[in-house]
């Protein structure tokens, strides 16, 4: 279920992990159009945007929703 509230902490480490999120998959497209999707700077990359991810989803109640909720 949705949170309706967050705690100071938890949105500061949410705009910490909106950030890393942000970079993760910008240096993962970089990866992907430089090297292709087997290379391990990509898949490095967009591992670690997707725990970054979920890691945000789980902050703001959504694990296990679809992703779009």
């Amino acid at each position: 279920m949705t949170r309706s509230t967050i705690t100071p902490a938890e949105a500061a480490e949410l705009q910490k992990l909106y950030q890393e999120h942000a970079a993760r998959t910008q240096r993962a497209h970089l990866a992907l159009a430089a090297k292709g999707m087997e290379s391990a700077e990509f898949i490095e990359e967009d591992m670690a945007a997707g725990i970054a991810w979920r890691q945000i989803r789980e902050i703001l109640g959504k694990s296990g929703q679809h992703w779009m909720a």
